[in-house]
């Protein structure tokens, strides 16, 4: 999953919310559904060793993404490997279910449903990671798959191998107990979603696409399970962080040309070309695109005011879509750490500069920053392109150059669709357990392999990865980060999620 952040209420919003909360807000109804309660269901997975082994092995294939000049992806023996582990692990599913090779190395399993007529549902997953830096100072090696202190580590533990096994375990157990389901069942596991997916995901997508597949909705990666809430607003709830929508991707270069030379007469007039980026990118930033809440922010504040005990906080995010509280939170919200204030506005970041030439005693004639915007749902398409304009210098010599990936934010799902309904009660009964969930949409501030295929889904598509994770206790920080590692328990959640999963979402004898 690409550097994915969740977005979490800054703590100084309580002192925020108790000068508002006198304030008449009657104009500003909660819109966020009541959600129901289901009871846990005692899912027993046959084989819990044998799975935890079988995802373990997995894990020691080096299925590396690398993003550089030509974001390839590297290591295909390694592919390989993982395949024929797959094949070996899972002789049920690979028999059963219609296997595709796609741009050779992506995977597209089909199990036909018994009623031809319903839309089809598609579950995402992908099979390369990124890269392990500092290996030597891991804990257990990245690649290892070690099973120790009731964990599973390595590369991919959470990001997102663990979601291939979990699902093919879970296929396994309904083929075993012979379940038919009515929809069909699509799985499709990318092999470079941390590139992209240019050449995975979106030749599947094709493939479905030209062969008119329409999908009732996708399930792909996206926010965890939070076991200790959202601190300090959720403190007595685990909460299911389910994305139902990401922003776009937007990358730009903007270059400079100034007088060049040698370094020993440097001009003072400031036409210097890397004086005249310098001050171009600290007006940027200066003027940050305009903070503003929108879907699914604005309902993630109010699930978070559902789910809260705080009654001040409960009554003042249910009146979140309200004026004046809207803006005013907007404006608070954007100044809090980045990962709140990428939630209310569309970002952009400075992510590299170079000069030509490039030389100890040369004056750079061509200064170049690369940024990346980051689009909320509902912006246009030429944001960045206008939003530049405006910032740049009349007379400069400048060139402004798009990059060819260019990827605007997908639709938002709504809360009160079936399959918001679908994930919310498959999460109740086999993630609760001795713990109350609140389900919290949110928005993702990352990007998944599902944009491929929103086209083919009406933008129907959820992203949560039900796989228990503590943000006090930094696991969080684990994703693609250092010493990756996922509970023994929490994986053999994952598996009985998404064996009740597939029964909500296909139909057939349970």
């Amino acid at each position: 999953m690409s550097s994915f952040r969740i977005l979490l209420v800054g703590g100084g919003l309580l002192c925020a919310i108790s000068a508002i909360y006198v304030r008449n807000l009657q104009d500003g109804s909660a819109v966020f559904p009541t959600l129901r309660h289901f009871q846990p269901r005692d899912i027993r997975i046959r084989d819990a060793e044998g799975a935890i082994r079988r995802f373990a092995e997995g894990l020691q294939f080096k299925t590396v993404s690398r993003s550089n000049g030509s974001n390839e992806t590297e290591g295909w023996d390694a592919f390989s490997g993982l395949h024929a582990h797959l094949t070996h692990s899972y002789p049920v599913v690979f028999s059963k279910l219609r296997l595709e090779k796609v741009s050779e190395w992506s995977l597209l399993f089909k199990w036909p449903g018994r009623d031809s007529s319903l839309k089809p549902v598609l579950c995402i997953s992908h099979q390369d990671v990124v890269p392990a830096t500092s290996e030597s100072a891991w804990t257990q090696h990245p690649f290892s798959g070690a099973r120790a202190g009731g964990y599973i580590w390595g590369r991919g533990a959470q990001d997102v191998k663990i979601t291939i096994f979990a699902m093919l375990e879970a296929v396994t157990a309904l083929l075993d107990q012979g379940f038919q389901p009515e929809r069909t069942l699509y799985l499709a596991f990318g092999h470079d979603e941390e590139v992209g997916g240019g050449h995975g995901a979106r030749a599947v997508a094709d493939v479905l696409r030209k062969r008119g597949v329409q999908l009732a909705f996708v399930l792909d990666e996206g926010g965890p399970l939070l076991v200790d809430g959202l601190q300090p607003f959720i403190r007595d709830k685990a909460v299911a962080l389910v994305g139902t929508a990401e922003k776009g991707y937007v990358s730009m270069d903007v270059s400079f040309r100034g007088k060049g030379g040698h370094s020993s007469l440097p001009p003072v007039d400031g036409t210097q070309a890397v004086t005249q980026l310098s001050r171009f990118l600290t007006d940027m930033h200066a003027h940050l695109p305009i903070a503003r809440i929108v879907p699914p922010t604005l309902e993630f504040l109010q699930a978070v005011g559902a789910a809260s005990s705080n009654p001040v906080i409960s009554f003042v995010l249910a009146r979140c879509a309200s004026w004046p509280l809207k803006p005013l939170l907007a404006l608070f919200l954007a100044r809090q750490p980045g990962e709140v204030a990428a939630g209310v506005r569309t970002t952009v970041a400075v992510t590299g500069v170079t000069t030509h030439p490039a030389a100890g005693n040369v004056l750079p004639s061509l200064a170049t920053a690369q940024l990346n915007f980051r689009y909320l749902p509902g912006e246009v398409g030429d944001f960045a392109e206008r939003y530049l304009q405006n910032l740049l210098p009349r007379h400069a010599d400048v060139e402004v150059k798009v990059h060819e990936r260019h990827e605007m934010a997908s639709a938002v799902t709504p809360v009160t669709g079936s399959a918001f309904a679908i994930v919310h009660q498959a999460v109740q009964e086999t993630l609760a357990k001795d713990r109350v969930v609140a389900t919290v949409p949110f928005l993702l501030t990352g990007g998944t392999d599902s944009k491929h295929y929103q086209d083919l889904c009406g933008g129907q598509t959820l992203r949560f990865m039900p796989v228990a994770m503590n943000r006090t206790a930094g696991d969080l920080k684990r994703i693609h980060g250092m010493d990756e590692r996922v509970a023994e328990g929490a994986f053999l959640d994952a598996i009985r999620f998404y064996i009740r999963f597939f029964q909500l979402a296909l139909g057939g004898d349970e």
